[in-house]
């Protein structure tokens, strides 16, 4: 049962929710499958407990899942002279909303591939979404996973996912836009057989407005 409806919550508590939500997902599917991690299950999964996690937090009337653009970000006050083009007719996996239902707060999408075109199409998504409306800010949720027959598998899913927060950052600045990418990045965790070390962690870009670029 979801708390009751109490005033707003800072960033940072929901991008750890977001983050307990993929590491929730991950540990159940992992108990239910018999030993399998959520990589070779589906990213919906994923998507559906970080949504449960998010509500639980807020209070009700608070979480959409599969929101449609136009109608959030008519709801968030599309900024005018903003065109629809990248923003017309998409869907975002959750939608945030103040305590009950009041206007649209933030967007988040959910990747589970660790493949680079996907994870930028989100982060773009998101800024896009940012740059047509007055959502205070966006997020993109990922889990990442790596497997090597080296024993430094830790090191190089770490790296692994810098390279990708890095290009985030770039695309986001170029717009006016920043990313707080490590203060929300789980542990992480490792596996190993016979023959590989497996390792995974769950994280959050934060996207939010630099200095100068306001909501007007």
């Amino acid at each position: 049962m979801a708390a009751k409806t109490r005033g707003p919550v800072s960033r940072g508590a929901l991008a750890k929710a977001i983050v307990d939500g993929i590491k929730k997902a991950q540990d159940d599917y992992e108990d239910m499958s018999g030993g399998l991690w959520v990589w070779e299950g589906a990213e919906y999964w994923i998507t559906t407990y970080v949504a449960r996690q998010l509500w639980k937090l807020i209070g009700p009337r608070s979480v959409i899942i599969e929101g449609a653009s136009d109608q959030t970000l008519r709801e968030a006050r599309r900024r005018r002279g903003r065109k629809a083009g990248a923003t017309k007719g998409k869907r975002y996996d959750i939608v945030v909303y103040f305590p009950s239902r009041d206007t649209p707060r933030a967007v988040v999408e959910i990747k589970l591939s660790g493949n680079k075109d996907a994870f930028l199409k989100d982060v773009t998504r998101v800024v896009a979404a940012l740059k047509a409306s007055r959502l205070r800010f966006g997020a993109v949720g990922y889990y990442f996973s790596y497997r090597s027959d080296s024993k430094d598998v830790k090191q190089k899913l770490r790296e692994f996912a810098d390279e990708r927060c890095a290009v985030a950052s770039d695309i986001a600045g170029k717009d006016g836009f920043r990313v707080v990418p490590k203060v929300y990045t789980s542990p992480v965790y490792t596996w190993d057989d016979e023959e590989e070390e497996h390792a995974w962690l769950a994280g959050c870009l934060v996207i939010e407005r630099k200095p100068g670029n306001p909501l007007n």
